[in-house]
């Protein structure tokens, strides 16, 4: 991943959307407020006069929750989790409405900051999941790909016996073609020598696979008694 995509994936893109519409919509009072002076309220003034203005204060808005998130992170940092309480519940509205017209005036500058704080402690976690990641695949991926040896080995002693029609032995043959699928997977294991990395098949390519085995493993397991007369092994 390029520095330019950890980027866009780590900051841009690393707040939650409900956190970033939740302040985003809290925030719609304060640009309706400028509109309303600049143009609504000023019967002189056209929108292509104040037009820099406007596109100034939009870039602000879009820029608000990211804004308040590194404003949240410094006070969490400075307070923890400490809580102060007022006991006036119209001046803390009126403090809360303060401290938001200031992030927002501001946004184009603490913004960064914000993007900063995420795509560090982003990137953080997302090494940690990649971590968990690999520590819980690569034993899965060392038993499947024990387990496409194991078949491939089993196809070699397993056959249908001459002259069973497909129709009359659909069991056996849809056994056989599945042990014949998955056994493929063994020999870019058996020619290096190495176990399938975690990150080798899609999660998609692995419900697949999985699906397949637990097939092999109900024919053998259900189908037996059936198939035992059109095959030997």
């Amino acid at each position: 991943m390029s520095i330019f995509q950890q980027i866009k994936f780590f900051a841009l893109k690393g707040l939650l959307p409900s956190y970033y519409w939740r302040h985003f919509i809290l925030i719609a009072w304060i640009p309706a407020l400028i509109y309303y002076l600049l143009i609504a309220a000023n019967k002189d003034v056209s929108i292509p006069d104040v037009l820099p203005n406007i596109i100034i204060y939009a870039i602000s808005w879009i820029l608000y929750p990211f804004a308040r998130f590194a404003y949240e992170a410094v006070v969490e940092f400075i307070m923890g989790h400490s809580v102060i309480l007022f006991q006036n519940v119209i001046g803390m509205l009126i403090c809360k409405m303060f401290m938001s017209l200031i992030i927002y005036c501001f946004a184009i500058l603490i913004a960064p900051i914000g993007f900063i704080i995420l795509f560090l402690d982003n990137q953080h976690v997302g090494a940690t999941v990649i971590e968990r990641y690999h520590f819980v695949m690569q034993p899965f991926m060392h038993r499947l790909s024990n387990y496409f040896k194991f078949l491939s080995s089993a196809t070699t002693y397993f056959s249908i016996n001459k002259g069973k029609k497909k129709d009359e032995a659909e069991y056996v043959f849809k056994f056989n073609d599945l042990m014949d699928k998955l056994g493929h997977y063994a020999y870019p294991c058996i020619m290096s020598g190495q176990d399938y990395p975690a990150s080798k098949f899609t999660a998609k390519q692995l419900e697949s696979i999985c699906n397949d085995i637990n097939k092999v493993w109900y024919y053998w397991d259900r189908k037996q008694n059936y198939m035992i007369d059109y095959c030997s092994y």
